[in-house]
C-alpha cells in the first residue's frame, strides 16, 4: 500500500496539492495529519499521510486471503464496498461453520 507524504504549513493546502497531484477527491482518499515542532524557533510543520482507498481496499483482501489460506481455507471470496468513507468486506464460503468456529 503506498503512502504519499506531504509537508508543509497548512493542512488544508496540503490536501489541496495532495488531491490534485493524485486526480482524487477527498472521498477516494484516507489521511492523517500529524503535527512537528521543528528548528530551533520551534515551528511547526505539518506532514499529511494519504491512502488512496482503492489501495487500503486491495491492502485488506490481500490480507485476508494471506490468512485465511494459511488457516488452510482455499474456497473463501472476499467482496468489498467503500461507501462514505466507510469500508465493508464480505466472507463467502461454501464452509462458514469452520469460519465462525462451530
Amino acid at each position: 500500500m503506498q503512502e504519499y507524504l506531504y509537508e508543509g504549513k497548512d493542512k488544508d493546502a496540503l490536501l489541496e496539492q495532495a488531491l490534485e497531484e493524485l486526480g482524487c477527491t477527498e472521498d477516494d482518499i484516507l489521511y492523517s495529519v500529524t503535527k512537528e515542532k521543528a528548528g530551533l524557533l520551534k515551528k511547526e510543520v505539518v506532514k499529511l499521510h494519504v491512502y488512496k482507498m482503492e489501495d487500503v481496499v486491495s491492502f485488506i483482501k490481500d490480507y485476508l486471503v494471506n490468512l485465511t489460506e494459511d488457516m488452510g481455507f482455499e474456497e473463501i471470496t472476499f467482496e468489498t464496498k467503500i461507501r462514505e468513507k466507510q469500508i465493508t468486506v464480505r466472507m463467502h464460503s461454501d464452509n462458514n461453520n469452520i469460519l465462525i468456529g462451530k
